[in-house]
């Protein structure tokens, strides 16, 4: 009876996507009657298009009349035909192209429409007539490369690498504080603390058409960047209705030799649980949840993805295209290593052999309307809702100074983190004569990140036995944490473009951008003071000592920072609350100055203000801390084309850097071998870049490039390490300059063409050089001596420049049938680069990595595919080495396991 129901209501949501098709349908072929994927083919005048699948099918859904179609293809010539469709009827089409016998140019065909985005051809072919440098990686290439998250595709762009167990990425050597992220255009709120930019692994492929890497500066992006700008741009839904169900299963390599996996109590297979902080926590032990760690059974990961889309056409011209997804999956990783704290002179403060079990989940929803009202008036509608959740357990065991020096302490952290975003974003699109363009977007987001009940214990072996004890040196070795980040953001803006000369080739735009960000961040942690020297601890059932007869019983003494039950303050969290205000006027002309010479050039006026005020376990504001600064933007991008397959490129504007909430409150942040804390006297840098590019495209979906850049940046940022005994590190203006330059190199190119199969590669590779002023008298000056550094040099490298980046993909398509294979190799590099800059305790320094991924894609028909991936083969050791004066010692090394996965996808 279940089975029953179920065929029905599958049923029922087929035959409503199906419904009254009315178009154009058919298939792609060469004179060998060999299929052509990813043909574009367009409807003349009209903005509707699509692209051919992997044997060759395409459904184009159009209003009843005569249309010209068009159809290209790379190494194809460009044909069209006139076609006649009939009301709720679908007309069938078998399309011949002929193959380009010689390597001639073809002559200039005018298209009016937009050009499929989801293509490798279709960007590049955006990439080659923009006048601004832009990168984009492409919806189907993730897709056979197996790419799952917005962070790793990102990564498989020119000069960007990402931090380790996180979604932050460092572009050509910047890190998070210069960079930027944007949905559709819109901003994109951080959802966490750290950082200044969305951990962008939140965000799965399956949302995604494309994604643009904008490293230069024009005046429509936020001024507030220098590395790039990530725009995701979310899918919108074109051709024949559709249902799609996919599923995945994997395993990490690590996690399967595992006779236990661990996880924390108070958490739930899918990531939403919550726990609260009870009543009364300081007068009676009323924690609910456990200090057990529980077994996790059967850690395979594992994934659902159901994904629907479909046209309704709205009279003659109308059109409203739906698309909505959702999606879950979920992750096991063991990893295993060490980590110490490290002090100038060598001697270790702790030491410890390091195992962490790691679950992640996501669950994603999204839903695009889009209103296409006639061939001038278009409105979306964009909503999404992602809920992540990570949960660590770390067991670490060894040395710690003068607590555990017969190496028998163990540390005990159980973390869990929960994020949850929504967006809403409604963007406007209008044409209001020929010349005239107004464009329109609107956008709130919402978020809630919480470390609910983070727990940490402290033990080890007695002196007097073999028998396990608490360490009660202070007052924090057994604790439970509770945090909270409340981001609320409210952006939007308009734009005016008018076309003007001839042909409409040159255009000015004049357009206004707001956004007002309120964030507040408050956290508690609870401490478990042990009263009694010797006290024994079950190492199987920590909760036998921590409950409600052994707290009356005065065995520990439950506290805050602030005190006990008895002072009024004790459970006032520390906060810091942030308001962040700016407004952008911005306008630029862009002008064919000869029939190979374009230039755009622009100002950006961006005045921004920023409040922030705190009350923390280091100190409180009196006042709030105002930051107001107002920048004016200049930048100019040329554009010569030396013939129609060469651009020569050149790119200049200023920016700048705003520190981060974060980095200015001066709040504790501590992990187990590391404490940071933020600094009230931060200021913006000001960032100068320049870029020179040649581009060379030998076929419409190849690509050659070589890009020269340079950045000036004065009063940089820096994260330092400070010698101290509780190893601390912090933010300041490092110096009164620092550069960046290099140079950059990408190739996407066929290396041999058969019949049925194609050998073909994307490579690209980095190179970096940085420099930075190191001034410790500056730093003690403008800090007012709260920041004390005494460097050993005056300039080292810049935070986060690795010196060479690479990524080198190898693929095979190999056509039989009606069956096609992708089989991609993808090759990784990311060389060594400071993790954090030091005085007295020597930097820290990521060393490089080598990364090897498998992925095979096979599509057994034209609506059900298989897809099997290896990533990490290779399996590396992420390893940090701390500079000290008696050499390089190893500060943190572990590694993650291969990781064995398949998928299946079926089309309705």
């Amino acid at each position: 009876m279940q089975k029953k129901r179920w065929s029905i209501l599958l049923f029922v949501t087929y035959t409503c996507f199906i419904y009254a098709q009315q178009g154009i349908t058919g298939k792609v072929v060469d004179n060998r009657d060999t299929a052509i994927s990813d043909c574009s083919v367009f409807i003349q005048d009209t903005d509707f298009f699509t692209q051919t699948d992997s044997l060759g099918y395409f459904t184009l859904e159009v209003p009843a009349g005569e249309h010209t179609l068009e159809y290209q293809a790379p190494d194809f010539r460009y044909k069209s035909a006139q076609v006649t469709v009939l009301q709720d009827q679908l007309s069938h089409q078998h399309v011949v192209l002929e193959r380009e016998i010689e390597e001639k140019e073809i002559g200039e065909v005018t298209i009016t429409g937009q050009a499929p985005r989801r293509s490798e051809a279709g960007l590049i072919s955006l990439q080659k007539r923009s006048v601004e440098m832009t990168e984009n990686v492409s919806a189907l290439q993730l897709q056979k490369q197996g790419v799952g998250n917005v962070a790793a595709a990102v990564t498989k762009a020119t000069g960007i690498s990402r931090q380790d167990g996180t979604g932050i990425i460092f572009v050509r050597g910047l890190g998070d504080r210069y960079n930027s992220t944007s949905l559709n255009g819109l901003p994109l709120p951080s959802n966490a603390p750290e950082y200044k930019n969305i951990d962008l692994s939140i965000f799965k492929t399956d949302v995604v058409e494309y994604i643009s890497v904008e490293k230069t500066f024009s005046p429509k992006i936020t001024g507030d960047v220098s590395g790039a700008n990530i725009n995701i741009i979310s899918k919108e839904h074109d051709g024949k209705g559709y249902v799609k169900i996919g599923l995945d299963a994997g395993v990490n390599t690590q996690v399967s030799s595992k006779n236990k996996f661990w996880k924390k109590d108070g958490t739930d297979f899918y990531g939403f649980k919550d726990t609260q902080m009870p009543d009364n926590p300081l007068g009676a032990y009323n924690f609910k949840t456990s200090w057990n760690w529980e077994n996790r059974k059967n850690p395979f990961s594992s994934g659902l993805t159901i994904e629907a889309g479909k046209n309704f056409l709205t009279g003659t011209h109308g059109k409203i295209s739906l698309f909505a997804t959702f999606s879950f999956d979920n992750d096991y990783v063991y990893s295993k290593g060490m980590e110490k704290s490290i002090n100038a002179q060598g001697y270790a403060l702790k030491d410890l052999n390091s195992q962490k079990y790691e679950y992640s989940t996501n669950t994603t929803g999204m839903m695009t309307l889009a209103y296409k009202i006639n061939n001038n008036n278009k409105i979306n509608y964009n909503l999404l809702f992602i809920n992540s959740s990570n949960q660590e357990n770390r067991l670490m065991e060894g040395y710690i100074k003068d607590l555990a020096e017969n190496d028998t302490g163990i540390i005990r952290r159980a973390e869990y983190e929960i994020s949850r975003l929504w967006i809403n974003q409604l963007l406007g699109r209008h044409n209001l004569n020929k010349r005239l363009n107004f464009n329109w977007s609107i956008a709130y987001n919402n978020l809630d990140n919480k470390t609910p009940d983070r727990q940490q214990t402290t033990t080890k072996m007695s002196d007097l036995g073999n028998y396990l004890i608490f360490i009660n040196n202070s007052d924090s070795d057994q604790n439970r944490y509770f945090d909270e980040l409340k981001d609320d953001e409210l952006a939007g803006g308009f734009s005016l473009d008018y076309l003007f000369g001839k042909e409409k080739e040159n255009k000015i735009i004049l357009g206004y951008q707001a956004k007002n960000k309120q964030r507040a961040f408050e956290a508690t942690q609870i401490n478990f003071k042990i009263t009694q020297a010797e006290t024994k601890v079950d190492e199987d059932n920590y909760d036998n000592f921590f409950n409600q007869h052994n707290f009356e019983s005065g065995l520990f003494l439950i506290r805050t920072f602030r005190g006990n039950s008895y002072v009024p303050t004790a459970l006032l969290p520390s906060t810091f609350e942030g308001t962040q205000t700016t407004h952008a006027g911005f306008t630029g002309i862009e002008y064919k100055l000869s029939d190979n010479l374009t230039g755009q050039a622009g100002i950006r006026l961006e005045n921004v203000n920023q409040r922030i005020n705190w009350d923390t376990n280091l100190s409180a504001s009196k006042d709030d801390l105002k930051l107001n600064k107002t920048k004016f933007l200049p930048s100019l991008n040329l554009k010569y084309g030396l013939n129609d397959r060469n651009n020569l490129r050149l790119a200049f504007s200023k920016t700048y850097t705003m520190p981060q909430y974060k980095e200015i409150a001066p709040f504790y942040y501590e992990d187990i071998t590391e404490i940071s804390f933020g600094n009230p006297y931060l200021y913006p840098s000001d960032n100068y870049n320049a870029d020179l590019r040649w581009e060379f495209f030998p076929k419409s979906a190849e690509v050659l490039s070589i890009t020269a850049f340079g950045k000036y940046i004065k009063n940089p940022i820096a994260k330092i390490t400070i010698s101290s005994s509780g190893n601390e590190s912090s933010y300041v203006n490092i110096g009164d300059w620092a550069y960046v330059f290099g140079a950059e190199l990408e190739v996407r190119k066929d290396l041999l063409k058969l019949t049925n199969s194609r050998l073909y590669t994307f490579l690209n590779a980095t190179f970096i050089e940085s420099k930075s002023a190191l001034d410790s008298d500056k730093i003690k000056k403008e800090t007012q001596n709260f920041i004390n550094a005494s460097f050993d040099k005056e300039e080292d490298e810049l935070q986060g420049a690795a010196k060479f980046l690479a990524n080198v993909n190898l693929g095979y398509n190999q056509k039989i049938k009606d069956i096609s294979m992708d089989l991609i190799v993808s090759y990784a590099y990311l060389g060594k680069n400071i993790y954090a800059l030091s005085y007295g305790t020597g930097n820290l320094i990521d060393q490089d990595l080598h990364i090897l991924d498998l992925n095979i894609k096979l599509n057994l028909t034209p609506t059900t595919t298989i897809g099997i991936t290896a990533k990490n083969l290779f399996n590396p050791e992420y390893k940090r080495i701390q500079e000290t004066k008696v050499g390089d010692m190893t500060q943190r090394s572990y590694d993650r396991g291969r990781f064995l996965g398949i998928g299946f996808s079926k089309k309705f």
